[in-house]
Parts: C-alpha cells; structure tokens; sequence
C-alpha cells in the first residue's frame, strides 16, 4: 500500500510576531495537508528559534501549530514524529511540546512519538525509517552502526543538523566558537 506524508523542518516559533507566524504556518503548511489525508507527518527538527516562554512570544504560535495539528493528525488517524533539532534553536524544549500533546493522547487516538536520538521505526507495512536528530558524538562510527554501517535499508531517511562533508562554512564557524560541546 502507498503512504503519503509530510515533512517540514526549521519553523522556528519564535523568531517572528505570533499572528504572523500562525497566518505563514496556516497558508504554508495546514491548507496544504488539509488537501490530502496524510499517513504521517515529520516535524525534522528546529521546531523552535529560541527559548520560548508561556508569557512571551511564541508561545502562542507553538500552542495554535499543536492544537490545529493534532486535530487534523486525530481526524485522519495520521502518525506525527517530531524529531529533536539543534540545540541552539530546539534546547530541551520538546518537553514543552510533550506537555501539549499528552492532554491529547490521552483523550484522543494520537500515535506520535518524538526523536531524541538516532532511531529507526517500520511506521507502517513496508515503511522503515531512519530518524536522525543532531547529536553531538565523538566517535559517528561507533555511534552509528546499527543504522548505517550494516545491511539495514530504509524507505526514508531523515534528519536535522550539520553535515561536516558538505556544510564546510557552517563547521569552520562552528569550530570559532568558544563554547563549542
């Protein structure tokens, strides 16, 4: 059986005025998959810009995008997968997002999972993925080899964060930095 899915990365809630972003996110993205009943949709990191604060801004947006996605993941039995961006834009606040979506799976039939580290799940029948959030690892090898030094072949494979081999710039800038983890 064919799935169709969705997957959006770098909103970042935050950076910009909440009406703003709640009009972008709803002519973007909701009338976009309002169009279609979707199987899945990936949230692929930087779900955030900043630190976001319940009385600050961002807060609002971030509570509008998780109440009008569940409500369309809960009509249309669609599985959603928030994966863990980098830390400067994310920090640890998917808790935040946890919170919001734990009122609704327990009151609603929601199959959602969010992607710390390096995972792979069968989301459906003949649909293995590989979820890969920034990790910040010494040895990517050794880190690695159960998902992509052996014989494991995936449908989708997606992530969030620096590539060194082909984001040369952003690396060298990274490695100016001081407080570097």
């Amino acid at each position: 059986m064919n799935r169709i899915g969705a997957i959006i990365a770098d909103i970042h809630i935050g950076v910009i005025d909440d009406d703003i972003m709640i009009r972008e996110l709803d002519e973007i993205f909701f009338n976009k998959i309002n169009e279609y009943k979707l199987d899945f949709v990936i949230i692929a990191g930087d779900l955030f810009d900043k630190q976001i604060k319940v009385n600050g801004k961002g807060f609002k947006s971030l509570s509008v995008f998780i109440v009008k996605l569940v409500e369309y993941c809960c009509n249309n039995n669609t599985k959603l997968r928030i994966i863990q961006g980098t830390y400067s834009h994310d920090l640890d606040q998917l808790k935040y997002v946890d919170a919001l979506l734990s009122v609704y799976f327990n009151n609603h039939n929601l199959d959602y999972k969010l992607i710390y580290s390096v995972t792979s799940e069968e989301l459906f029948d003949n649909l293995k993925i590989l979820y890969i959030p920034e990790e910040y690892i010494e040895d990517k090898k050794e880190y690695y080899k159960d998902y992509l030094y052996n014989d494991n072949k995936y449908d989708i494979v997606v992530g969030h964060g620096v590539i060194e081999e082909s984001m040369s710039i952003a690396v060298r800038n990274m490695n100016k930095d001081v407080n570097k983890r």
